[in-house]
């Protein structure tokens, strides 16, 4: 599995805290749904099909990614985004990288490579749903 970790600033954050509890609530969430959904659709592009091909792609790898329902945790919040096996139950060896068979190496992106890649734009998120909570409180 991978995971994305978020550093927020702990000022920014108890300033909050003191001055509006419920904006800081609605950041974080906020954030959290605008990461997922960004991962998402990272995860749900298709790579142009090879010349020649002549298969039908009926999208059912697209239709596998989810995302559930964002929860308060003991360590703090959570959202979990992943592909349904039982859609499709190919999912690891096109989109995990230790799985991922020959074919699509290079091809389909994993998600392990997404989170990668996707970290510094869901910091992003975060910065700027906090300023824009800090702003208004």
């Amino acid at each position: 599995m991978a995971d994305i970790s978020i550093t927020v600033d702990a000022r920014a954050v108890k300033e909050l805290l003191a001055r509006a509890p419920d904006r800081l609530d609605t950041a974080i969430r906020g954030s959290l749904n605008d990461g997922a959904t960004y991962f998402l659709a990272k995860m749900k592009l298709y790579p142009a099909q090879r010349p020649g091909s002549r298969y039908i792609r009926t999208k059912t790898l697209d239709r596998s990614w989810s995302m559930r329902p964002i929860v308060r945790t003991s360590h703090g919040w959570q959202v979990i985004v992943g592909s349904n096996g039982n859609i499709a139950p190919y999912n690891r060896v096109v989109q995990s990288r230790a799985d991922q068979a020959r074919i699509h190496r290079g091809r389909w992106i994993t998600a392990e490579t997404t989170v990668e890649q996707s970290a510094s734009q869901v910091q992003r998120f975060v910065d700027a749903r906090i300023r824009a909570a800090m702003a208004g409180a």
